[in-house]
């Protein structure tokens, strides 16, 4: 199995899987659609319907269909099998610090919180 990247948004993705394929490493990078540093947590395990509707509330993108983007996303998450993630975050660790307290790294699996683009310890 290899290490999963979790990114902050498209752009980060990207920038990432570059590093990575100049670094000769194939592991897979994601782009997260939710930045949880913003907004509730409570019921968000539960239910996409959450966050979404949190996002279309405050979001003046009034094409994007959130609800759409985190069930998508939650199915694809939902399949990933990997040793580890690496969660990206390229702003303050508290939103990676709430994921962690809300138990998203299960037992089998080892998180690691990562600031921008600085070499995570394997």
């Amino acid at each position: 199995m290899s290490t999963i990247h979790l990114t902050n948004g498209d752009v980060a993705a990207e920038s990432l899987r570059t590093a990575l394929r100049d670094a000769g490493r194939d592991d897979r990078v994601h782009a997260l659609r939710d930045d949880p540093a913003v907004g509730p947590l409570r019921g968000a395990d539960d239910t996409p319907d959450v966050r979404a509707g949190f996002w279309d509330r405050v979001s003046t993108d009034t094409k994007r269909d959130f609800l759409r983007e985190f069930r998508e996303q939650a199915a694809e998450l939902g399949f990933l099998v990997s040793d580890s993630i690496v969660l990206w975050r390229l702003r303050e660790l508290s939103a990676t610090r709430r994921i962690k307290l809300r138990g998203d790294a299960s037992a089998s699996r080892t998180l690691e919180l990562c600031a921008a683009f600085v070499p995570c310890p394997h």
